[in-house]
């Protein structure tokens, strides 16, 4: 990865060589330019949308390629979102869906994603979803049951999507689409000053378990932020947590 990527960031800058002698052969005048970005203002959002297929969708190594088909974003989903709510709101919504990518992660100095969206999300989809769900892996160790006696969510998502959904369609990563009242017990863990993924989405799913009739417990920390631990300032959440599993670990072990 780390190889194509540098040969990338090569053809890159012979792209930008090129650019640079035909722009020093005929330079652009002041009338020009300003016409050339009122053009492109104009028709920002089709310029967004064919650059998204051009250099994401179209080019296998992109990072942001595998985020977005991860949130269930293909290039037309993409392309509805900007064309109802702008580019902005695209945005936000694709970041609050996990996607994105730190400069180290783009630039290969991390050989792994460390999304920040992901751990609570993943959490609660173990807990939620069952081999008839059609989601356990066949390999490596596609022998060993991925079943759970307790889960601990910490500010994760509970949707994995970017873009509106029908009425009453919810995608197959949304947490909500698998409760039932043989989940097991959750204890959700979420911060009043979390700017990455709002504290409606833990209450959200605290309502959906209540609903589906799983024990759970919701702990909302005044003024914690996005991926705290388990000591911030605000709490020692370590007699918590520890007390839950050991509740729900030797219950399930007896």
């Amino acid at each position: 990865m780390r190889r194509i990527m540098r040969l990338a960031r090569i053809r890159q800058l012979a792209r930008l060589a090129g650019g640079l002698r035909r722009f020093l052969r005929t330079p652009v005048t002041h009338d020009q330019a300003v016409a050339d970005i009122r053009r492109r203002m104009e028709n920002r959002n089709g310029i967004f949308i064919a650059l998204a297929k051009k250099l994401i969708y179209d080019l296998p190594v992109s990072p942001y390629r595998k985020l977005l088909l991860r949130a269930g974003c293909e290039h037309n989903d993409l392309a509805d979102s900007v064309k109802a709510c702008g580019i902005e709101k695209t945005l936000e919504k694709l970041r609050d869906a996990g996607v994105c990518v730190s400069l180290d992660e783009f630039k290969a100095r991390e050989g792994d994603f460390d999304n920040p969206y992901l751990g609570g999300h993943l959490s609660a989809m173990v807990g939620v979803t069952q081999p008839r769900d059609g989601l356990e892996p066949k390999d490596p160790y596609g022998d060993v049951p991925s079943s759970v006696s307790c889960v601990v969510d910490m500010y994760g998502p509970l949707y994995m999507k970017v873009g509106e959904l029908p009425a009453g369609e919810l995608p197959v990563t949304a947490v909500l689409r698998y409760l039932d009242k043989n989940d097991p017990p959750f204890l959700i863990l979420h911060g009043t000053a979390d700017k990455t993924v709002d504290v409606a989405r833990s209450r959200e799913l605290a309502a959906a378990l209540t609903k589906a009739g799983v024990a759970h417990e919701l702990v909302i920390i005044e003024g914690a932020p996005h991926t705290f631990h388990l000591q911030p300032k605000q709490r020692d959440l370590r007699p918590l947590v520890l007390g839950f599993f050991d509740k729900h670990l030797n219950k399930a072990g007896k």
